[in-house]
C-alpha cells in the first residue's frame, strides 16, 4: 500500500513536470526586448498577450492563452507584456483596454482582440496567418 501511494504522488509529479507542458509564453520587461522581437521576427506569427497583474479578465483568459501556446507552439511565438512594466505598448498597439490580444506578422498587426474571447476566435487568427 506504501509503495502504491509513492508510485501515484511520483506519476503525478512526473506528469506535472513533463517537459511537453512548460509554458511557450516568454515575458517582455523592456521597449528594447519588444523592438529585438519584432526586428527579428522575419515572417513568423507573434502573439502579444497585454495584460496587467491586478486585471480580473487578464487572468481570467491567461489558461487560454496557455493552452494556444502549448497548441500551436510550431505555428506561433507568444509573449506577455505587462503594461505597467511597459507602458509604452500602450501607444505601440494602440491599446486603451486589457486584456488585448495583438498578432504580428511582418512586423505588421494582423489581428487584435481585446476582452475575454472564446479559444476558437485565437485559433482561427493562428490557422488564418500561419
Amino acid at each position: 500500500m506504501k509503495y502504491k501511494i509513492i508510485l501515484i504522488i511520483y506519476l503525478i509529479f512526473l506528469g506535472c513536470n513533463n517537459s511537453q507542458n512548460k509554458s511557450q509564453i516568454s515575458s517582455i520587461s523592456n521597449l528594447k526586448e519588444l523592438g529585438l522581437i519584432l526586428e527579428n521576427s522575419k515572417d513568423s506569427l507573434i502573439c502579444f498577450d497585454i495584460y496587467a497583474q491586478w486585471c480580473s479578465p487578464c487572468r481570467i483568459i491567461s489558461p487560454t492563452i496557455e493552452k494556444l501556446s502549448l497548441d500551436n507552439k510550431d505555428k506561433v511565438k507568444f509573449y506577455k507584456i505587462d503594461i505597467n512594466h511597459v507602458p509604452e505598448v500602450r501607444n505601440i498597439f494602440s491599446t486603451q483596454h486589457i486584456p488585448h490580444i495583438v498578432f504580428v506578422k511582418n512586423k505588421s498587426i494582423i489581428a487584435s482582440l481585446i476582452g475575454i474571447q472564446p479559444l476558437e476566435s485565437y485559433q482561427k487568427i493562428i490557422n488564418q496567418n500561419k
